[in-house]
């Protein structure tokens, strides 16, 4: 008898945990956007930067060749490069490299990308000024480039010699997002702490002023800080982001680039009030930008060439939040060292500030607007297919547009085959129902006259409704971002609520775009 109470106590304790994992996966706020595509550059192009072959300017988007599809890039919003991982995780850097920041053991130029060798397979990557960040699948950082203000976190005895071969950070945890600043760079680990090292002049590291101003050649963890979920690296100032939506700042503020309503730099992290809750966030040369959960999109810092998106005046800096309007509901930002960049949820591009070399996508000589260094209107950017994510630079843009590809399902390493494929519907993956219930051993049950749909599996009852966000576990409510729904006469589901719902341990790989699910035991939630 005591054995079985113990059994239904962790059944229960089962249940609670999947139910409120489900209810946090369904909000829109754990969106992910899935970057597989082709990269578009245009802007200026010196020292090859936009990876096109040569050194001249784009004032439209232009495709970059040789490299297959993309899953990650970085243009340098404070240098003259970038950085991109193809779907076999290999990385690509071309433009300036007068640092080693390309990461050949040289120093020479590229105009067209060049795999960087003797690196792992890779998942992201940051350009700085002239330094630059790789992170790993496996959670490790590298780093190589300029390294005299400690930005490389190397702990080495002398930064007088720039390193231009990649060498792994240690001292870290499992990384899980990596951005580079002018003279910084920061690190997010899985447990959600962040570390930072390189030049703290203006409290960039966040540390404190008890480390000084000068350089902290190793990282160092931020302390005073909740689970960060991301964290976005500018000139001098940094920006991360709480699991809770919170935005923090600190760094440099001369601009009013923190958005605390004044232009006093900041040494420790401070919390930026009365904005709501935030759901990503960009740091540029001396502004900043933030998207809230509505999808609106909030500016603050310089505006000299109207990189804030509003018409205020562009010589006073902007030091409180201000929406940006004339937008649709965005999915990513991104902010250059003069120009910002905004992603719509509809894959459309906004870009305002500079456009002198055509980093907005068009050409000011064609005599579209008469002041090509002040744009503060946001302008859709043409030629450019359903987009997927944007990067902007110094003075250069670069965007990931999406491939077509298929979806697969494997379940304990066997894939699912259905009539109808499996589709992405707003960041979730869709299967159609009497497949994945069956090959999970589930009964499921159709009722007609409400189009509902009641799956179970020993004790576990799940139900959802055509059309409705609204579904049970159990009894216990969860909401849906994405409701069951019809395609080609089949009722489709979300495959993570459906698995994980029984117990099973749900992954996603971007560079297959395969959903890999394992059975669980109910008794492997609870041991170490």
């Amino acid at each position: 008898m005591r054995k079985k109470m113990h059994q239904n106590w962790k059944l229960k304790l089962l249940i609670l945990c999947l139910a409120l994992c489900l209810s946090l996966l369904s909000s829109p706020t754990a969106i992910a956007v899935d970057g597989y595509g082709d990269v578009f550059a245009f802007g200026h192009n010196s020292s090859g930067t936009l990876g096109l072959g040569d050194t001249k300017d784009r004032f439209t988007p232009s495709k970059i060749e040789g490299v297959g599809p993309i899953v990650s890039f970085s243009a340098s919003g404070l240098g003259r490069f970038s950085l991109i991982v193809n779907d076999k995780g290999e990385v690509y850097s071309f433009g300036s490299n007068f640092y080693g920041q390309l990461g050949h053991g040289d120093t020479k130029d590229r105009t067209t990308p060049a795999r960087i060798k003797g690196l792992g397979a890779a998942k992201a990557v940051s350009a700085g000024s002239g330094h630059s960040l790789v992170l790993l699948d496996n959670g490790d950082v590298y780093s190589f480039g300029f390294r005299t203000h400690g930005q490389l976190g190397h702990n080495a005895s002398t930064h007088t010699t720039n390193s231009p071969i990649p060498a792994k950070i240690e001292g870290l945890g499992p990384v899980q997002a990596v951005a580079a600043g002018h003279w910084h760079s920061l690190m997010l680990l899985e447990n959600g702490d962040v570390y930072s090292s390189g030049r703290n002049s203006n409290g960039e590291l966040g540390l404190g002023q008890g480390v000084g101003t000068g350089t902290i050649n190793f990282p160092v963890k931020i302390e005073g800080l909740g689970l960060i979920k991301a964290i976005s690296a500018g000139q001098y100032h940094s920006l991360v982001l709480t699991n809770t939506g919170e935005v923090y700042a600190f760094g440099e503020n001369k601009q009013g680039q923190l958005g605390l309503g004044d232009t006093n730099n900041r040494f420790t992290p401070t919390r930026i009030t009365g904005i709501g809750k935030a759901v990503a966030i960009a740091a540029g040369g001396y502004h900043s930008l933030v998207i809230l959960e509505n999808g609106d999109v909030l500016s603050f810092g310089r505006n000299n060439h109207g990189q804030l998106g509003v018409n205020a005046n562009r010589y006073d800096p902007t030091v409180t939040p201000t929406r940006v309007e004339g937008l649709g509901k965005a999915q990513a930002v991104s902010a250059g060292r003069e120009h910002s960049l905004v992603l719509l949820e509809n894959g459309d591009v906004y870009g305002f500030g500079r456009n002198n070399w055509g980093e907005l996508g068009w050409n000011p000589a064609a005599g579209r607007h008469p002041a090509p260094a002040y744009n503060p209107i946001p302008n859709k950017i043409a030629g450019l297919g359903r987009a997927q994510a944007v990067s902007a630079g110094y003075n250069y843009s670069l965007v990931l547009v999406g491939i077509e590809r298929e979806i697969s399902v494997n379940i304990n390493n066997k894939r699912l085959h259905t009539d109808v494929p499996p589709v992405i519907i707003n960041g979730r993956t869709m299967v159609p129902l009497r497949a994945i219930f069956e090959a999970l051993d589930m009964e499921v049950e159709w009722i007609a006259e409400t189009r509902t749909i009641v799956g179970t599996k020993g004790s576990s009852r799940i139900q959802l409704t055509v059309d409705s966000i609204q579904s049970t576990i159990n009894g216990s409510n969860v909401t849906l971002d994405v409701p069951a729904t019809v395609i080609e006469g089949r009722t489709l589901v979300p495959v993570r609520f459906i698995a994980e719902s029984t117990g099973q341990q749900v992954g996603w790989d971007a560079r297959t775009r395969t959903v890999n699910i394992t059975s669980v035991e109910p008794g492997d939630w609870f041991r170490n």
